[in-house]
């Protein structure tokens, strides 16, 4: 899968829009607006999630709690929040149903899961990885079945939040104050 970036004469600036291509192709005529020779736009194979990554997205967090983060490395203390980078080349979406399923069994446990946040490169990506074009509500629907207390915002985002889904049910806990990123 292709995304389409650069500089579109008519357009502006393809930073934020999403246009995708399963193949390469030739951008000229540019394939946003059509006009030839007049823009300058590449098509650019979106690049998965590495540790650097994981962790500046990560830190983000530090500063009200900390997060678990999936997939991780070494396994540490709980955290009610869990950041899944669903760009990362070592999972696919049968890792993360179990990663949620597990979640959902420690919750209804007594370990609260607070905040389930999945971060994608681009929203394409996402929307590939769970086979679905914009109805996440159902996803979080199906993960609340078993509990409706189970993470009362679940969120799905690309990396520099342009694109943000968020979905908060009406139970709203108070959560423990941790410090710090944990890999789980």
């Amino acid at each position: 899968m292709f995304v389409l970036r650069g500089y579109c004469n008519e357009k502006g600036y393809l930073g934020n829009e999403e246009i995708t291509s399963e193949h390469y192709q030739e951008t000229d005529p540019c394939p946003s607006c059509g006009q030839v020779k007049l823009c300058d736009v590449h098509w650019e194979e979106p690049r998965p999630f590495d540790d650097g990554d994981i962790d500046r997205i990560s830190s983000e967090f530090s500063r009200d709690g900390g997060c678990n983060v999936f997939p991780g490395g070494v396994p540490g203390p709980f955290n009610p929040r869990l950041v899944i980078f669903v760009d990362h080349p070592a999972i696919n979406k049968e890792d993360i149903l179990a990663k949620i399923r597990s979640r959902i069994q420690r919750h209804m446990a007594g370990q609260r899961t607070e905040e389930i946040i999945f971060v994608s490169r681009h929203r394409f990506t996402m929307q590939r990885m769970f086979g679905i074009k914009e109805k996440f509500g159902q996803l979080v629907d199906q993960w609340r079945f078993m509990d409706s207390t189970f993470a009362p915002l679940i969120q799905f985002r690309d990396e520099a939040e342009r694109w943000v889904r968020s979905y908060h049910s009406q139970y709203q806990a108070i959560r423990p104050m941790f410090r710090g990123v944990i890999n789980v």
